[in-house]
């Protein structure tokens, strides 16, 4: 939930407060600088950042170059990025690594993980025990998340081929909103809409007069 935050510079690693403290005492002019660098003194008109998530209706763009023509010609959002999370089988996962040579010293420490593991996993048990909740939640979370782990990732500036998959999350830079419009509310999905006469098969969302004239004037 704070990834969209973190990202547009209003939020900051909290380890860092101390020496900012210090630093802000010493530098007086350090508290504008900061506003400047994290973008939290924008201009009235400036744009902001946004997040649109890709649903199984949204399957019909395909790729990320005609989400991309989309946005920008729809609404004038520019996408920057796409936030994907993957569904990893622990099952998988321990084949591949038993297929790795094993030293010792990897396996004392994997042991030492594992051991860990257990004496926080009796921890938390007792606890609950102690105050009278049921341990059955705990033990089908725990068993859940043993069979099935998630991988995320962000990827940067995406190639315009790139498959897109239910699930992901696109960061957009928004367009202000004007100020002599009705209404200061925005559909976030509003560039995702399909017009009735475009396939998904189409390479361009988008086909301007001049470029279909000159299109049908080659074809002749």
């Amino acid at each position: 939930m704070f990834r969209l935050p973190f990202a547009q510079g209003d939020v900051f690693s909290a380890n860092m407060l101390d020496r900012l403290l210090y630093q802000a005492i010493v530098k007086t002019y350090l508290v504008d600088f900061l506003k400047i660098l994290l973008g939290i003194d924008q201009s009235p008109s400036s744009g902001y950042l946004a997040s649109i998530k890709i649903t199984e209706d949204d399957m019909w763009i395909r790729t990320y170059g005609r989400l991309y023509q989309k946005l920008c010609s729809s609404v004038a959002d520019i996408p920057i990025g796409v936030y994907r999370t993957k569904q990893m089988d622990s099952k998988t996962i321990s084949i591949e690594m038993e297929k790795l040579p094993h030293s010792s010293e990897a396996e004392k420490r994997t042991e030492t993980l594992r051991h860990i593991r257990e004496v926080m996993k009796e921890l938390v048990m007792s606890r609950m025990k102690n105050l009278g909740m049921a341990t059955d939640d705990y033990k089908n979370t725990e068993h859940a998340d043993e069979k099935r782990k998630t991988l995320s990732y962000v990827i940067i500036n995406p190639a315009f081929d790139l498959e897109l998959e239910p699930g992901d999350v696109v960061y957009v830079l928004r367009a202000p909103i004007k100020e002599n419009t009705r209404s200061k509310r925005i559909n976030p999905r509003a560039g995702l809409f399909r017009a009735p006469n475009i396939s998904s098969y189409t390479s361009l969302l988008n086909t301007y007069p001049e470029e279909a004239s000159s299109a049908s004037m080659l074809n002749k």
